[in-house]
């Protein structure tokens, strides 16, 4: 169990460094100024010795939740509920309701409403109109903001090991290389954490609290296979109400039992799998409902352009966008400085009197904490634009 283990978090460890360099190659392989650090990358990616994972029964990776809180039947609901951002309307008059024991799927186009009722339920948005939270109800929210509430100067082991409680706190270890941190990744510092691996954390420390409603909004974003199947069949367990957010069919299909299709401010319940839901819609993913969309607006003689709520729509996407998009910016550019710096001192180096002459020592501490920082901005940077990627796609 112990050398699976160890093989898991080197598998994991060293797929997110190759997946981290292919895209540093991607991206700079036109930089003229890093040809040859591009080209020592390639090379360093061709000898690289792939790790192999033993066989193992990755259902036996589980654990089990705190007893969800008895609730009473009616876990929340929603009346004439109205939601708008200035003049643009999101929600309109909805009608929503979920009991206790219901898992819920949120489906539609971005920009429809699902994260805007997620945060409405959880209380952490202004609505117009009747909300309602039940009897003894304990929320657990997860949305990606909350990845970035953790306290960056924290381990990982520390961060669970402070939240966890009673007989939880004596398998703290288990807990973690259930989340995928296996090995040397429990002294982690937060900070330094990539943003799948932020999300993982925030995931599995939300879920050692007692409560019985689960909102989730994109659980998954910035998951790999590995990590999408241990949360999955961690939700599979909880005997609580549990809404979700996503577009990954896979991960919704027997995970709950409803669906709740956003769709021009409003929204509509359909009972039963992910995959009854497709099977009415008559499509085959569910990114289908974004062409969707945009068909019905050209069938309705709708011109974005000239559309009022359209224009709004599209000037929040592009701004969204563009915000993404600089900060992804902003960590290449220190990259680049970064690497232009560690050549220079590199070329230093290579004189045979560099080190007799007064400040190699402060060069040589310069270049060790180059080598150092780079690796945390290009993980930074790997986040952001998988962010920016997946925001656009």
């Amino acid at each position: 169990a112990e050398i699976r283990k160890q093989q898991q978090a080197s598998y994991v460890s060293q797929q997110k460094e190759i997946q981290k360099t292919q895209k540093y190659i991607e991206r700079f392989r036109s930089k003229a100024s890093l040809a040859t650090r591009v080209q020592s990358k390639v090379k360093q990616l061709a000898k690289v010795k792939r790790v192999e994972i033993d066989e193992v029964d990755k259902s036996r990776m589980f654990f089990k939740f705190p007893d969800a809180p008895r609730s009473g039947r009616l876990i929340a609901e929603a009346e004439n509920l109205s939601k708008s951002y200035d003049d643009n309307l999101v929600l309109d008059k909805i009608n929503f309701a979920i009991e206790r024991g219901e898992k819920i799927a949120f489906v539609g186009k971005n920009g429809e409403g699902k994260s805007t009722l997620t945060r409405i339920l959880a209380g952490i948005e202004s609505h117009v109109g009747s909300k309602n939270i039940g009897y003894n109800v304990e929320i657990g929210y997860f949305a990606q903001h909350q990845a970035e509430l953790l306290d960056p100067n924290m381990t990982v082991f520390d961060v669970i090991d402070k939240a966890a409680t009673g007989d939880m706190r004596t398998n703290v270890r288990g807990l973690l290389g259930a989340f995928m941190f296996g090995g040397d990744a429990i002294d982690k510092k937060v900070k330094v954490l990539s943003g799948g691996e932020k999300s993982r954390l925030a995931i599995c420390k939300m879920l050692l609290k007692p409560i019985n409603f689960l909102i989730l909004d994109e659980p998954t974003n910035h998951f790999d296979m590995a990590a999408k199947d241990v949360l999955k069949k961690a939700l599979m367990q909880f005997d609580g109400a549990m809404i979700v957010v996503s577009h990954d069919r896979s991960f919704l299909h027997g995970l709950t039992d409803k669906t709740v299709y956003f769709k021009d401010h409003t929204l509509k319940e359909y009972a039963g799998d992910i995959y009854d839901f497709i099977d009415k819609q008559k499509i085959e993913t569910l990114q289908e409902l974004e062409a969707e969309k945009k068909a019905s607006r050209k069938d309705k003689g709708i011109v974005p352009g000239k559309d009022k709520l359209a224009r709004a729509e599209q000037k929040k996407f592009n701004t969204d966008a563009n915000r993404l998009k600089k900060k992804a910016k902003t960590f290449e550019e220190q990259i680049e400085t970064m690497e232009t710096r560690i050549a220079e001192l590199e070329k230093m180096f290579t004189n045979p009197d560099f080190f007799k002459q007064t400040g190699a020592t402060k060069k040589q501490y310069e270049f060790d904490q180059l080598k150092k920082e780079i690796h945390v901005v290009m993980d930074d940077w790997t986040a952001a634009q998988s962010v920016y990627d997946e925001f656009v796609k």
